[in-house]
């Protein structure tokens, strides 16, 4: 195995369980969808036989940009599900601020039944700091 693969196999991995994320969160919402395994087709299909492909950067948090391959496009399929992640960094004070504004779910946070809050995604992408802004600045102190 060489170098690019085994360091590629981390994001594969990453990549097929943002795929059952997504298609469980269909299935959750009552839509039932059909999941595929081959490689050489789409990711799953909506009832209405749309096919779906979904693609996840997860470098997307460190470089500020979605990275889209000509090759997914080429797929031609009807639907694509782009996922990214935007870390953020936080003080311990905007955390404590973040939480404290948050909705108490009814029951119980998880399946654990710990406290914890619901915070508005709209929140957590206006407070903190990006993640490859932070490390920007971190750089240019040096």
């Amino acid at each position: 195995m060489n170098h690019v693969t085994a360091e590629f196999i981390p994001s594969l991995q990453a990549g097929l369980l943002n795929e059952n994320v997504i298609a469980h969160e269909f299935t959750y919402q009552g839509v039932p969808v059909k999941q595929t395994e081959g490689k050489n087709d789409f990711d799953l299909y909506l009832p209405d036989g749309r096919s779906v492909e979904i693609k996840l950067d997860l470098r997307s948090q460190a470089t500020g940009s979605l990275a889209l391959e000509w090759p997914t496009l080429q797929r031609g399929a009807d639907i694509y599900i782009l996922t990214t992640t935007i870390a953020r960094v936080f003080t311990s004070e905007q955390v404590s601020r973040l939480y404290n504004s948050g909705k108490i779910p009814a029951g119980g946070f998880g399946q654990q039944g710990y406290d914890g809050r619901y915070v508005r995604l709209s929140e957590y992408y206006n407070s903190g700091t990006k993640l490859w802004e932070f490390i920007k600045a971190l750089k240019q102190q040096q």
